[in-house]
């Protein structure tokens, strides 16, 4: 595939990923209703420098209640690299962007991969957004700790770092703060907004409630009871019938941002599980089991896509005294049990 063929296929679908938050209303929740939003795909806008049309990716209009005039453009750069983006194409957009927008303009460049530190500092000094968006990764609507996810595993998403996380499906940076949803980040490129401070991008009662082990077990017990289960292999096929899961089996491999195996997702808007291609059955069947777990556990109110990667499942047996140890690696984490 070529390198523009790329560019166009991370525009088309990071455009649909914001055509389909503003279907749902959710785009700048709170700032700009749906409405006030327009949305565009190879946008051009007229240059007197070039007297010419300069065409842009993806760009988002945002207009005040009642107004004929835009009152921010945020015009995003789409890098489907590879490798890390080196500070040329950082440059090069903000240049772009300088000669046509003197004010009311915000640039953000959208990356599959991640920044190189020279382009990762460029974009910073330019008051530029950075957004690393991965099609295949989790999407999140609310945090289990906090508004937003910690620091630095939505920091490793979009620059380079030596520790390994979950890759998001979208992830930003702006003005020294992370972001793992759209509308947050684009609220916090408004600058009046943001300074306004009754402004609250997320009610308290959207953080996600810890559940015991015990609670987990009677859920996962009262399931298979459904299921008329007794003893033996789990029928898996039964049970996403029950809780009318859709399935698809995928013939197609797909790896993350850094290489590893994505082995299957959760889709909940669709109520959908996606299986990839596999080498053993047995994982085949422990990726649908942790998939069905999720629509069990109710973590659609919580989540819109979830992947489980093969780094998820690496464990290590290792004997101290008369101790046994098993070290599992989920999303970067060691947990020792």
């Amino acid at each position: 595939m070529n390198s523009t063929s790329k560019g166009d296929k991370l525009e088309d679908a990071f455009y649909r990923y914001l055509v389909d938050q503003k279907d749902r209303g959710e785009l700048v929740f709170g700032v700009y209703t749906a409405q006030n939003c327009k949305i565009y795909k190879k946008k051009s806008y007229y240059c007197r420098d070039r007297q010419a049309d300069v065409e842009f990716d993806v760009v988002l209009e945002l207009y005040r209640t009642n107004s004929d005039t835009p009152h921010l453009y945020v015009i995003f750069e789409c890098k489907n690299h590879d490798a890390s983006v080196s500070e040329i194409y950082v440059n090069d957009f903000s240049s772009k962007i300088g000669r046509i927008f003197p004010h009311a303009t915000k640039g953000v460049i959208v990356v599959t991969s991640r920044l190189q530190s020279g382009a990762e500092m460029v974009a910073r000094n330019a008051a530029m957004g950075i957004v690393k968006f991965g099609k295949q990764g989790l999407e999140i609507v609310a945090d289990r700790k906090s508004r937003f996810l910690e620091n630095g595993f939505l920091s490793a998403q979009m620059f380079r770092n030596d520790n390994a996380t979950k890759s998001l499906k979208f992830s930003g940076f702006h003005d020294g703060k992370y972001f793992s949803n759209v509308d947050d980040f684009v609220t916090n490129l408004d600058f009046e907004m943001t300074g306004n401070s009754s402004y609250d991008l997320k009610d308290v009662d959207q953080l996600v409630p810890f559940l015991s082990t015990e609670d987990i077990k009677s859920t996962a017990k009262k399931l298979l009871k459904s299921s008329g289960y007794t003893y033996g292999p789990v029928d898996q096929l039964t049970i996403c019938e029950i809780l009318s899961i859709s399935l698809d089996f995928s013939d197609r491999e797909f790896v993350d941002i850094d290489g590893n195996s994505i082995l299957g997702s959760a889709i909940f808007n669709q109520k959908m599980i996606v299986i990839n291609a596999h080498s053993l059955q047995t994982r085949e069947r422990f990726t649908l089991a942790h998939e069905i777990g999720h629509f069990v556990l109710d973590h659609e109110r919580y989540l819109r896509s979830e992947t489980i990667v093969e780094r998820d499942l690496f464990c290590h047996k290792r004997k101290i005294g008369n101790i046994q140890l098993l070290t599992f690696r989920i999303s970067g984490k060691l947990i020792c049990i």
